[in-house]
């Protein structure tokens, strides 16, 4: 059996769960998410790049996977660099493709395979997404910041260390998060 912690364990519901009327679509683009973990989170903030598994353009992996807010999605898929959520807003074309799109995409389009997922191929660098905010689930946080103390420290005294600790951490976050004006490049390795 697999370990690895479903989509829907870790996206809460009203991340998912927000509804776009077409004007506001026009007006305001889609909203869409992309799973990844803390420490991949931390570095697409920092640099804000993301470092796509492949850069071929034959490659599935060549761009950035990510669910449409709002949309029927296949929450049962699994990861292994989960934990955290990227918030995100796309204003450029889209081509809706079905579940088998034909490589290679051309940049700079997001492609709809709902409920599968969605994908922006790497080299887009006409119309790029751009970070709105970002989500980490309570136990990836918990593994992101790792132990604070002595084990031999009172529960009292860990849970205050470990709630500055986790203020401290999703503090320096969202200013990494504020100081991203541009958008997102999504780049290959």
């Amino acid at each position: 059996m697999n370990s690895l912690p479903a989509i829907a364990q870790i996206v809460s519901s009203d991340v998912l769960s927000l509804d776009f009327s077409e004007t506001d679509i026009e007006m305001h683009g889609i909203k869409l998410i992309h799973v990844t973990s803390p420490w991949a989170l931390e570095s697409i903030l920092e640099s804000g790049v993301f470092h796509a598994v492949s850069g071929h353009p034959l490659n599935g992996d060549s761009g950035i996977n990510c669910f449409t807010v709002g949309q029927p999605s296949n929450l049962n898929q699994r990861f292994k660099g989960c934990g955290a959520v990227l918030k995100l807003m796309w204003h450029g074309p889209i081509r809706h493709v079905g579940m088998s799109p034909r490589f290679p995409l051309a940049p700079n389009v997001l492609y709809d395979s709902m409920p599968w997922r969605c994908f922006i191929p790497v080299n887009s660098d006409v119309y790029r997404p751009r970070i709105i905010g970002f989500r980490i689930a309570d136990w990836a946080l918990e593994e992101y910041i790792g132990r604070i103390g002595h084990r031999w420290y009172p529960k009292w005294l860990q849970m205050r260390l470990y709630r500055q600790a986790k203020l401290r951490t999703l503090k320096r976050l969202r200013a990494l998060m504020q100081s991203r004006k541009e958008h997102l490049s999504v780049n290959g390795p």
